[in-house]
């Protein structure tokens, strides 16, 4: 026997669990605005989920998990998920693949198996969270547990997305909206293909975008984000700008200069794909020369804003409609 079952994994019955560390929120421009938004709301969020008790897919069962916030210092939060699984309620069919005799190998795939589908639950509960409350639960690391023995530990980059809220809320455009979490996630839950992991439609294509924006690297956000926009509203190939125009100004009226925010937008990203903007290597993220505070600040940011902030208001469309797909009408003023 080459692999051998650890002592602390035995047991019909296992605890699994993971540890979420929670990065607090950080304050950009208008400090003072900010920080009533992003400190209530923070703590309105922590609340929300702290004794919160739902249920998660696991091997296509939804299991109940429970959660439980920990704050030991101001910048040391902790969310707790647990979920107990009995052994003989969750045999996963790649199981059925080996003999009998070498059960020390199916309960090692088994657990990795329940693992596999615990943690990629959790990403999605994190979008589901992110949609109730814009850029404001950011995971920095990531541990999970089996019966109290440390199984693996990930981390991952931290997004942007709460920059691009409090610069929504600022122009008072789109409409930013807090939602309660139960709803959201009940809401993504429905989705069955984004919650197994294929997105079959419009609005889960949407979904996996944004889940990129969430662990991207660099500069693949603004890509995603469009995606995302794109996936939402735009129905052919003819008059792009024009239809996103036409059906986000439905629904959350026209700013001042959209329809050139909108176009700045697309030049942005046009221009990154084409390869015509200079922008800074992989592993040199920031630098303060006049060229890089040009693209980063006066280019690249200004795009990524908007197009974050109007896809995560448009998603919450979604959720507080209770829908996977919105209608526009054309009509003809006479």
């Amino acid at each position: 026997m080459f692999l051998k079952l650890p002592e602390e994994y035995n047991g019909t019955e296992k605890e699994y669990k993971a540890k979420l560390s929670i990065d607090t929120p950080s304050y950009w421009k208008d400090i003072e605005k900010e920080k009533t938004y992003t400190d209530n709301m923070f703590q309105q969020m922590l609340e929300e989920l702290n004794d919160m008790e739902t249920e998660m897919l696991i091997n296509n069962k939804e299991t109940k998990v429970k959660l439980k916030i920990e704050k030991k210092a101001e910048f040391n939060i902790f969310l707790f998920i647990r979920m107990n699984i009995n052994r003989i309620e969750y045999k996963y069919e790649v199981e059925k693949e080996f003999e009998e005799e070498d059960k020390d190998i199916i309960e090692l795939i088994h657990i990795e198996k329940i693992m596999d589908d615990f943690y990629q639950q959790i990403q999605n509960f994190k979008i589901a969270v992110n949609i109730s409350y814009p850029g404001l639960l950011e995971i920095r690391e990531t541990e999970t547990y089996i019966n109290n023995k440390h199984y693996k530990y990930s981390n991952k980059p931290l997004s942007s997305l709460l920059i691009s809220v409090t610069e929504a809320n600022r122009d008072e455009w789109p409409k930013i909206n807090i939602i309660n979490i139960s709803k959201s996630w009940n809401w993504l839950k429905h989705r069955k293909g984004f919650i197994k992991g294929m997105a079959t439609n419009s609005i889960e294509r949407a979904l996996s975008a944004l889940t990129y924006i969430y662990d991207c690297y660099s500069y693949e956000d603004l890509f995603y984000s469009i995606i995302v926009i794109e996936a939402i509203y735009v129905r052919s190939k003819q008059g792009i700008l024009e239809q996103i125009k036409e059906k986000s100004k439905a629904i959350f009226g026209e700013p001042k200069d959209y329809m050139k925010r909108l176009k700045y937008m697309y030049n942005v990203r046009s221009r990154f794909m084409h390869g015509e903007l200079n922008f800074p290597p992989r592993y040199c993220p920031y630098n303060d020369t006049q060229e890089f505070i040009q693209f980063e600040d006066k280019e690249y940011l200004n795009a990524l804003n908007m197009a974050q902030a109007l896809l995560i208001a448009s998603i919450q469309q979604f959720v507080l409609i209770n829908t996977e797909e919105i209608e526009f009408e054309l009509k003809v003023k006479k």
